[in-house]
């Protein structure tokens, strides 16, 4: 195939790549942030003794974790304006579409280390008098996030790359500005090969960090 690369022309649309590099980075924070406070009041139901708050919270997590993302995503830019009257930009679509779908594998994370510290601690604190709450608060957790921190690491990581289904609603991030950039340019090749680096750029440095301290709390 007789093809000539060019990368030149992308420095004149600089502005509108650091735009989109800047939009993921903003889906991707807000919908961590979410999806932590949601999975973790999430994990404390489905290990709540009281029914009205366990099977929720399970039926919560195993249909989430069956909707695929782009179908998520979707539903809510579409869907959320009929059902509240309100219409929601694709960035805010995102990241609603992105804490409810993901914060059900987070809420797995939460379970995993919390059931991962030893029920001793847990019943000794009942016995001295703490409450369910204030013993998870004050002892379990504490140890436990130390042990989750690689494998939320791994979620932000996964959050990053979902960030680019939402260019499908238009979002502000790195493929939705890359289209534009194909679409004044006509040059798909060396912009998809440019969106492909960027990605590993943003993403290698945290993968790597991860595995790390993967390796540093086995070592332990």
């Amino acid at each position: 195939m007789d093809y000539t690369w060019q990368f030149g022309f992308v420095w004149k649309y600089k502005n509108i790549i650091l735009g989109g590099i800047a939009g993921t980075f903003e889906i991707t924070f807000w919908a961590f942030l979410f999806a932590t406070i949601v999975a973790l009041n999430l994990c404390l139901m489905s290990l709540s003794h009281l029914k009205i708050f366990k099977y929720p919270a399970i039926a919560y997590v195993e249909t989430c974790r069956a909707i695929p993302t782009l179908v998520g995503i979707v539903w809510v830019y579409y869907s959320l304006p009929i059902f509240t009257s309100v219409s929601l930009a694709g960035n805010a679509s995102a990241i609603i579409g992105l804490t409810i779908l993901r914060s059900s594998y987070m809420a797995e994370v939460f379970r995993a280390g919390i059931q991962s510290i030893d029920k001793g601690q847990m019943e000794s604190a009942r016995a001295i008098g703490m409450s369910y709450l204030l013993a998870m608060r004050r002892i379990i957790l504490p140890q436990a996030v130390r042990r989750m921190i690689p494998p939320f690491m791994n979620q932000f990581v996964t959050l990053l790359q979902l960030t680019s289904v939402a260019s499908i609603i238009s979002a502000t991030e790195i493929l939705h500005e890359a289209n534009e950039v194909i679409q004044l340019t006509f040059r798909p090749l060396e912009v998809y090969t440019l969106v492909a680096l960027l990605y590993f750029v943003l993403i290698f440095p945290i993968a790597r960090f991860s595995r790390f301290l993967e390796k540093k709390q086995l070592a332990h």
